[in-house]
């Protein structure tokens, strides 16, 4: 009988591993996997059962496996296409070659390869690699000096590319594998209420209606997988992941705000139901990460499925989705007057605060239920940003906006760079070990600077607007390359250059006429408006900012479009009447 073979000796992504790979002149081989991904467990277990491969491993490399949701800076470098990625890496961290997908003999014919040219020819490649990151440094420099204008033609444009790749019989985008593509939901839905476009109204309509009647949605737990292998949404991928969760959560509350449709409102509820029931970390505050693909599960009846075991639950806890459920949740106490979900989205953020947050540090990445881990991360901070701010709009309360501020500040002094934008710079000991170079995503870029405008309207800070046109115009000549992808950044620039309706409510925090007036503002939809509580006691520096005036007689609200004056009432119905009108004017 064969001894049980051990298993294969995986090392951590990090300095250690890359002073191995040096000291013993061996490249990296590095395996991306998701935790809900069977082809990713798959994989795993093929590598370390296949005898030729384990010795190749063994003598001429050093493996190393990462988990692409718990260190997604090292995800986004090194990715290939989709998990899992197998990707090869000389000393220096550079991607020499590798594939996704790839079956036992094509895997070993690359071990092979590498292996015999890393021997031959090491200081070829290594000079052939710093030519590469010579022409790279060249063209970052290149693209931070033709940092474009920020126009409506360029809002346009990405408007153009959602219509242009819809499908109008099955609605979403493409036409093979789709995905919710939430973004492009979220930035159509906007324009359609400022342009009336009927062709955006079928774009939204079309595409959440498909979906919720699809197999994408689990008529039994709730929820909605992360994608479908077919246009028509009925081979899905049966993983549930909390941002796809959270995403469409946001897209069907504002549709079911728009369109009145009752279906999207039970289609917002089933997502809530899944959350509550089947992502609350069972510990903490907070929500786990996703849970497992399983076909046989997923296909049975609600009968049958309480005599088996559900799919396995990933209870990472990761800040940047978990801040995105705040922001979700707090919509839907209001859209759907559900205080259950107020109460939720505070626990989960003031988890996040209390446990993932350093003071001029800001978000960790993660917490896995003991501990929080990497720091730095870009994602992290603008989304918990975004929720803070949120926060501090639905419930007054000054505190977040003050956190939120922290968490610019870091960005700011930490992660920007000269040129405008920012990119990742890990806090844990290994820094820009991860990336040899400061990538910059548009998508994240764009999330930022939509936090700073935003932050702007609630603080009335001119920096932060400069710091959110900066980092626009940044991606201003380069956009287009992406299509419908960039819905995020067409947003972002749709809000700098047509700044909301901002609602600002001066009165005690702790009086019922402060509370009626948000109450009113809050649960009107306007595009991106912002809503503002101004404690004339404990705000007095807000006030003066503003150059606004209490009234004696109790909560007093004025409607602004950045910094004028619109509307001045003290009256709740009057006030959303005001925020109404001046969203009608504005889109004139």
């Amino acid at each position: 009988m064969n001894a049980p073979m051990t298993p294969l000796a995986w090392r951590a992504f990090g300095d250690e591993a890359f002073a191995e790979a040096k000291r013993l002149g061996r490249p990296i081989f590095l395996v991306l996997v998701a935790s809900w991904c069977r082809h990713s467990r798959q994989l795993v277990k093929s590598l370390e059962s296949d005898s030729t491969i384990r010795r190749l491993l063994d003598e001429e490399f050093i493996p190393v496996q990462v988990d692409k949701d718990r260190q997604p800076d090292v995800d986004a470098r090194y990715n290939l296409g989709g998990w899992p990625t197998l990707a090869f890496l000389s000393v220096d961290r550079t991607l020499i070659t590798g594939g996704v997908s790839l079956e036992p003999p094509q895997i070993v014919a690359l071990l092979d390869r590498v292996s015999r040219l890393s021997r031959e020819h090491g200081a070829l490649l290594a000079q052939r690699i710093q030519e590469k990151l010579k022409d790279e440094d060249a063209a970052e420099r290149a693209r931070s000096r033709r940092a474009g204008e920020l126009t409506d033609e360029l809002i346009e444009k990405i408007q153009g590319a959602i219509v242009d790749e819809f499908d109008p019989e099955w609605g979403g985008f493409g036409a093979s594998q789709k995905f919710p593509h939430n973004e492009s939901i979220d930035f159509a839905l906007l324009r359609y209420v400022k342009t009336q476009n009927k062709m955006l109204r079928e774009v939204c309509e079309t595409t959440l209606t498909r979906i919720a009647e699809s197999p994408m949605h689990d008529a039994v737990d709730g929820g909605f997988f992360r994608y479908s292998k077919s246009r028509d949404w009925r081979k899905p991928n049966t993983e549930k992941l909390l941002d796809t969760n959270v995403g469409l959560l946001r897209n069907y509350l504002e549709a079911y705000q728009i369109f009145e449709n009752p279906a999207y409102r039970k289609s917002a509820e089933r997502i809530l139901h899944y959350l509550k029931e089947h992502l609350r970390h069972p510990t903490l505050p907070a929500f786990g990460g996703s849970q497992d693909a399983d076909d046989e599960y997923y296909g049975r009846s609600a009968a049958d499925r309480s005599h088996i075991a559900p799919p396995k639950v990933d209870w990472t806890i990761y800040v940047n989705w978990n801040a995105a459920a705040v922001s979700a949740l707090l919509k839907a106490a209001v859209v759907l007057g559900d205080s259950g979900c107020r109460t939720l989205a505070e626990e989960t953020l003031n988890f996040l605060i209390e446990d993932c947050y350093d003071p001029g540090r800001g978000m960790y990445h993660y917490h896995d239920g003991v501990a929080r881990h990497l720091q730095g991360l870009l994602a992290d901070q603008a989304y918990t940003a975004r929720a803070l701010l949120h926060a501090a709009q639905f419930t007054g309360e000054r505190r977040y906006l003050d956190v939120a501020e922290d968490l610019l500040r870091v960005l700011i002094t930490k992660q920007s760079a000269s040129h405008g934008g920012f990119f990742d710079v890990r806090a844990d000991g290994d820094g820009a070990a991860s990336h040899r170079r400061r990538n910059q995503s548009i998508l994240e870029n764009s999330l930022i600077a939509e936090v700073f405008i935003r932050a702007h309207g609630l603080t009335q800070k001119d920096e932060y607007l400069e710091v959110a046109e900066r980092t626009l115009k940044l991606f201003a000549t380069d956009y287009h390359l992406y299509g419908y992808y960039t819905a995020g950044y067409a947003r972002a620039v749709d809000l700098l250059l047509h700044p909301p309706v901002h609602a600002v409510i001066v009165g005690s925090r702790r009086a019922e006429t402060t509370a009626a007036m948000v109450r009113a503002a809050a649960k009107i939809y306007l595009p991106s408006k912002l809503l503002q509580v101004i404690d004339p006691v404990e705000d007095a520096d807000l006030l003066d900012r503003f150059q606004l005036e209490k009234d004696s007689s109790g909560a007093v609200a004025y409607v602004m479009v950045r910094k004028a004056h619109v509307a001045r009432t003290t009256d709740p119905m009057a006030l959303a009447a005001a925020m109404e009108k001046a969203g009608k004017e504005k889109s004139r």
